[in-house]
């Protein structure tokens, strides 16, 4: 019970800030067309509410992602397809840091959420195009081995800390804090 009421309470809590944090985007950009193209506090202010935008949605993903309700939401996905539509969708992202990102493979089905596939791709394409380098490169591949679906994911960024590997599993955990 009370796992159940820390988990209804965070959905909660999360679906509420949306509104306040859907607000304070919409004036940051109004106020992005009355400042001088780049200015460093305004660019920060808005990195630091994009972070609160994608945290809230992360504790709705994780609300949403209980193993009882995960399991009856799954269909067939083609993964190339869906990396397809994530990249053009956040293809302002990386155009912004003039980062070329290229898809490789082919179609690959398998059978799961799409919510948590959506989030999971999102996520991994955010975080390579965050640390890697302005007009740096990010290739994506889709392919088939052995019967499973695998997704690469490569940048020219600065890598992970071999002793590092395991802790990237953990949950929320980022690298250097």
């Amino acid at each position: 019970n009370a796992l159940e009421r820390e988990k209804r309470f965070s959905a909660d809590a999360a679906h509420e800030l949306r509104t306040p944090v859907s607000v304070l985007m919409v004036y940051l950009h109004n106020l992005a067309t009355q400042l001088p193209k780049g200015n460093e506090d305004l660019q920060q202010l808005t990195r630091g509410v994009e972070r609160m935008a994608h945290l809230i949605e992360q504790i709705l993903a994780l609300y949403r992602s209980s193993p009882d309700q995960y399991a009856s939401n799954f269909e067939a996905i083609n993964l190339y397809e869906l990396v397809q539509t994530v990249i053009a969708q956040r293809y302002a992202m990386f155009e912004g840091k003039n980062q070329q990102i290229e898809l490789l493979g082919e179609g690959g089905w398998l059978q799961g959420d799409l919510f948590a596939l959506d989030t999971l791709v999102s996520n991994i394409l955010i975080n390579a195009c965050k640390y890697t380098p302005n007009e740096g490169d990010i290739k994506v591949t889709v392919h088939t081995e052995q019967q499973q679906v695998v997704l690469s994911v490569e940048d020219s960024g600065p890598g992970i800390p071999e002793d590092q590997y395991e802790r990237i599993f953990d949950r929320f955990y980022r690298l250097h804090g």
